[in-house]
């Protein structure tokens, strides 16, 4: 879990609390430009969406983690100001 995540602290807190089902049912990523929330945000509900449970590493083919990286799952919602351009998405 979170192997795309470099030099995130945060990462270990929601690994331990998916393991745990501590999760709470929003989960709000704030930071500083470019600093990783937007990666750490699809990667956890990626994770969270993992037909294949056990590790859901990013590696993972199942049509769900497929459909999470290939930005395609209609159950994201992704939000941001209107200039902000993700790949050939505005968003």
């Amino acid at each position: 879990m979170y192997e795309n995540l470099v030099n995130q602290s945060v990462s270990k807190d929601l690994i331990s609390d998916i393991k745990n089902k501590l999760l709470p049912g929003a989960v709000l990523f704030s930071g500083s430009e470019a600093s990783g929330k937007l990666t750490a945000a699809l990667e956890t509900a990626r994770i969270l969406s993992c037909h294949q449970g056990g590790s859901r590493r990013f590696d993972c083919t199942c049509p769900s983690c497929l459909q999470h990286k290939a930005l395609t799952c209609t159950n994201i919602l992704l939000l941001g100001p209107r200039d902000c351009f993700f790949g050939n998405l505005c968003l």
